[in-house]
């Protein structure tokens, strides 16, 4: 709850609710009598027939509180619950602003238009109509240049321009209003001539092949750039595609240093193309044995007789292995499910390659005992054999049987052999007739030369029809993870192999909206959640309880976006070739969520997309929140290891020895050694170069929103028809 703590007093062993437990909740306070912090008593009470009892927090404040819970004669004491209160008041007005592209010369137009909308920080958005504003230029060194005042319409949005000043220093600019700002830069750079790319790489090679890498540097008019300087250089790179985590490695995986093989200094042919030649030298310091895929990287500068420089870069892989094998198959598949699973076979740059395989699906054999997580390191000597170890830790690990690579393969429950093509998949045949648990899935296949290639896969089948979980396991928990709509219901399977007493508690937005308890007798139940329009934006299930003296918490987000929200835009005429100077119209036809045309304002832009090479223009707008786990239950303190702690400082006898002093020259304070500091802070606004050509306010251009209709940045309006 808002501005409370809740707490709940359990039985650490079952996860029962405890009743009538004396709670006592001392805050810490700084003293100023002792100098120092002390715990005083704030509260006091009993825990309900559900183990609750909750208190009241201060607002806006970090707080350390220690609690005394005493029922009959146990007695557990625990300090350092750190929490921190903020009442947020999220009502504000926000400012988006777009611009027509993110970078300027002095001298260019800048053309710009804003969207004004009152929120309250959550769900609550309303454009803000009919209301005046001021815009601000600002220049590198935040003095202002000049300013518009405008009044938003009937769609809460304004448009403008300014004039770029020359006889200002280059840099970051940015245009403000009273609650936002948008950045850009100004500089006198030149309009990029021509552009380079590689040709992509296909094929397999193997380590020690010479290959050749080609590409091309072509003018923004598609003219071929011949005879330029080329310089490149080739970076090697070590990655491991197989490596799994069950799988024990003595080998640095993921720190390989990156080494350059060769560069060099080549040029374009008559028709604007290069080509680089090199050898997929291995690093022989890796072993072979565990698949390393080396990436070698290209790197190019194209230089053209002007000193203009354009970069690429295109990489090439190669292995002792030639064939990566892959099914896209998920962790936990549902029983009922009929979906059938894509199987694809590449090269190891990414493009298809037919392969025969063979899949095999085997059955792992489940461990009796249901495991608590383990506390400490895996120790290197055992003193106890396994049967003395579960005499007395009836839930602890012994070594790794808790790790499911290390099961039991038992029967083959599904085979089948075949040639990939390039929308290969396989549907698992009976599966209905599978038993719940975990299981193995193998494939194999080999390469162009003949070498091996091994996939594996662990998953786990689970049965919503029945009233056990898959594993034995003392906490299970399963959804469908996909996005849900109002009118839907989430199925939620939740369960636990022991007998417990689960909180169940739905959150938005750090607030609970849902709340119960639920009893698992050994057992996997069915929760069905409803979704409303009120849900939007996300909604998190918590499923919390106590068993073997070990909390569990599972929470699952549950996805339900804004699409009542989302306007579709689609083009009625579009043409993307065009002669320079002659007019062209785009039709585009606008649509609401229902499919019905929607009356909208529509905002668009055109400029020369060579700009992209020094400031991509992104437009970010996103009003709408998407909601995450705020809301945590505290038991670190309760449920931790505690290390051992010597209260006995005589059980080691120490020795002390006398030093010995050596002769050494009296300096009479006169040292050799030391720093000298020396502090001077100076700031100065960045001048703008000699010689640039200055003018004064009067100079510049405003535009206000009626002088715009015919510029690059345009609004249009819907009409009933959707366009």
């Amino acid at each position: 709850p808002e501005n409370k703590i809740e707490i709940y007093a359990l039985q650490r062993e079952t996860g029962q609710p405890l009743k009538d437990v004396i709670v006592e909740v001392y805050k810490q306070k700084y003293s100023p009598d002792y100098r120092e912090y002390v715990y005083e008593k704030v509260t006091s009470g009993d825990t309900d027939t559900y183990g609750r009892f909750e208190f009241e927090r201060d607002k806006n404040s970090y707080e350390n509180y220690k609690l005394i819970l005493t029922k009959d004669n146990d007695r557990f004491e625990s300090q350092n619950y750190y929490t921190y209160y903020y009442d947020y008041d999220g009502k504000r007005t926000s400012t988006y602003f777009f611009l027509d592209r993110a970078i300027y010369r002095p001298g260019q137009t800048i053309y710009f238009k804003g969207l004004m909308i009152n929120t309250d920080g959550k769900k609550d958005h309303k454009i803000l109509t009919d209301h005046q504003t001021t815009v601000t230029l600002y220049d590198a060194n935040r003095q202002r240049i000049s300013d518009v005042t405008l009044t938003t319409n009937e769609y809460g949005t304004f448009n403008g321009s300014f004039v770029i000043p020359y006889g200002k220093i280059g840099g970051q600019y940015y245009i403000y209003n009273e609650t936002d700002s948008k950045y850009f830069r100004v500089e006198e750079y030149k309009r990029p001539k021509f552009e380079v790319k590689f040709d992509p790489v296909k094929g397999s090679y193997s380590l020690n092949d010479k290959i050749t890498a080609t590409g091309f540097a072509k003018t923004y008019s598609g003219a071929n750039l011949n005879d330029v300087q080329v310089k490149y250089r080739v970076v090697r790179r070590a990655t491991f595609p197989y490596y799994y985590y069950w799988c024990i490695r003595f080998y640095n995986w993921y720190n390989q240093n990156q080494m350059e093989i060769t560069n060099g200094v080549t040029k374009t042919d008559k028709d604007g193309k290069f080509k680089i030649e090199f050898d997929l030298v291995p690093d022989l310091s890796i072993l072979k044995g565990t698949n390393p895929v080396f990436n070698y990287t290209v790197f190019v500068d194209v230089v053209d007789v002007t000193g203009e420089t354009h970069s690429s870069q295109t990489y090439v892989s190669a292995g002792y292995i030639s064939l990566l094998s892959n099914i896209n198959l998920p962790e936990i598949i549902n029983k009922d499910s009929l979906q059938r699973y894509s199987v694809s076979t590449t090269n190891l740059n990414g493009q298809f390659e037919s392969a025969n395989i063979s899949v095999t699906v085997q059955k792992l054999k489940t461990p009796e005992r249901i495991f608590r997580k383990r506390l400490w390191e895996i120790p290197d000597k055992y003193l106890l054999s396994r049967e003395e170890f579960y005499n007395s830790f009836q839930h602890d690990i012994y070594k790794d049987e808790n790790e499911f690579y290390n099961w039991q393969k038992e029967e083959k429950v599904f085979e089948t052999s075949f040639k990939t093509t390039d929308s290969s998949f396989i549907r698992f045949k009976d599966l209905e007739d599978w038993k719940p648990g975990k299981y193995f899935l193998s494939l194999k296949t080999k390469d162009k030369n003949g070498t091996p290639v091994d996939y594996e896969k662990y998953f786990t089948l689970f049965d919503p029809e029945s009233d056990k979980i898959p594993l034995k396991d003392a906490s299970w928990i399963y959804m469908n993870e996909k996005s849900y709509e109002p009118g839907e219901t989430v199925k939620l399977f939740v369960g636990s192999a022991e007998n417990v007493k689960a909180l169940f508690e739905l959150e938005q937005d750090g607030k609970l909206i849902e709340k119960k308890w639920i009893t698992l007798d050994s057992e996997q139940k069915e929760i069905e959640i409803p979704i409303n329009e009120e849900h939007r934006g996300n909604i998190i299930v918590h499923i919390t309880f106590t068993v073997n003296n070990e909390n569990h918490t599972l929470t699952k987000v549950i996805s339900v976006p804004w699409t009542n929200k989302q306007l579709n835009i689609s083009f009625e005429t579009f043409r993307n070739k065009l002669l320079s100077g002659s007019k062209e119209e785009w039709k585009l036809r606008v649509k609401d969520p229902d499919g019905k045309f929607a009356s909208a304002e529509f905002l668009a832009a055109m400029y020369d997309a060579s700009l992209d090479v020094f400031a991509p223009n992104y437009w970010g707008f996103n009003v709408y929140p998407y909601y995450y786990s705020k809301l945590n239950w505290v038991t670190d303190n309760t449920f931790s290891p505690v290390y051992f702690q010597n209260y006995n400082y005589d059980w080691n006898e120490y020795y002390y020895l006398n030093p010995i002093y050596y002769p050494y020259f009296n300096n009479f304070g006169f040292y050799f050694y030391g720093y000298m500091y020396s502090y001077r802070d100076e700031s100065k606004y960045i001048e703008a170069p000699e010689g640039l050509q200055s003018i004064t306010s009067n100079d510049i251009t405003v535009t206000g929103k009626k002088e715009l209709e015919k510029k690059a940045t345009n609004t249009v309006r819907v009409i009933d028809d959707g366009i």
